[in-house]
């Protein structure tokens, strides 16, 4: 099969390469996965450079989240799955196969298309989660920065399902219909505007809930905007400068900041409240609660050419 395969940590555009490569069937308690779609996240970015929390283990094939169809089972899974779509969440989601555990991946309906499917494992979670952890509700105020992701697309939906009011931070203006078409009150371009000023204007009293994917001095800024009992919930590090804040505007506001990740989060659960959770997100994507977008699709084959339009447009791309 063919494989996106690095031997080293480093920048996709220098690191990666298309190889043959053999799988082995799958172990006994085990599927074989063909991949039919594959996001492009930040998390598969770091996991390449080795400053994910996910360490490589070289030779290591790229990409941490897919979905597929399954066409081959071990000896102690049932064999009525063949056939069956699902979605998975794993290192080596690019390549045109995977041996997966069973229990590490999800059946999802014959008619959720692999676009959407592909993106539930990561995606979707982290956004129902965030949401979840944070304890925002109706009428509120939630802030997103980098908020043209993917994971931010699906926050406010979600979000603004429960009557939560959000803000969005972007780069530019292109990106501020979409999201308002989405259901957000505001959209600010923080390459244009102040961002403090014009979130001031809006919300006297201040924002309920921050998101940050991004930190460094955006980041920062937030802690000025923030009300009483505040909940900052840190999921991403997209600059590299530290955070900073004055220790009064937490202690004054009584302001809650909580780093985030996924597996932690899930790892809290029981395996009940995990299948109950995806049901739920499975019944939202049924019911329109949500929608996953995704800007182009490019082939395995092709993907430095959707490297580089991740990495100069900021557009969402599937493989």
């Amino acid at each position: 099969m063919r494989a996106i395969i690095f031997r080293q940590a480093g920048p996709l555009t220098e690191v990666l390469q298309l190889e043959e490569t053999n799988i082995k069937a799958p172990g006994d308690s085990e599927v074989q996965i063909t991949i039919m779609a594959r996001p492009i996240n930040p998390s598969d970015e770091m996991f390449v450079q080795g400053v994910y929390r996910q360490k490589p283990s070289f030779p290591q094939i790229a990409g941490l989240e897919g979905a597929g169809i399954i066409t081959d089972c071990g000896k102690n899974v049932n064999l009525s799955l063949l056939g069956k779509r699902a979605a998975f969440r794993a290192a080596g989601a690019w390549a045109e196969k995977i041996n997966i555990s069973l229990s590490a991946c999800r059946l999802v309906p014959d008619d959720l298309p692999f676009e959407t499917a592909c993106q539930l494992s990561l995606n979707a979670l982290t956004a129902y989660a965030l949401l979840d952890s944070s304890k925002v509700g109706k009428d509120q105020w939630l802030v997103l920065t980098a908020a043209n992701s993917s994971v931010s697309q699906l926050v406010v939906q979600m979000a603004v399902q429960k009557g939560v009011r959000v803000i969005g931070i972007v780069r530019n203006d292109s990106q501020k219909d979409k999201l308002t078409a989405l259901g957000a009150s505001l959209v600010v371009n923080m390459s244009q505007e102040d961002i403090i000023q014009v979130i001031r204007a809006r919300v006297t009293e201040g924002v309920n809930a921050v998101f940050d994917a991004v930190g460094g001095d955006l980041g920062s800024k937030l802690f000025k905007i923030a009300a009483s009992h505040c909940t900052v919930i840190i999921y991403g590090r997209l600059s590299n400068d530290p955070v900073s804040f004055y220790n009064g505007d937490v202690i004054y506001k009584n302001m809650l900041i909580q780093g985030f990740g996924i597996d932690a989060w899930l790892q809290s659960k029981t395996q009940e409240e995990i299948d109950a959770l995806w049901n739920q997100i499975i019944g939202m994507w049924e019911e329109g609660v949500f929608k996953t977008s995704f800007d182009r699709i490019f082939r395995l084959t092709d993907f430095r050419s959707a490297i580089v339009e991740y990495k100069d447009s900021g557009q969402r791309i599937l493989l």
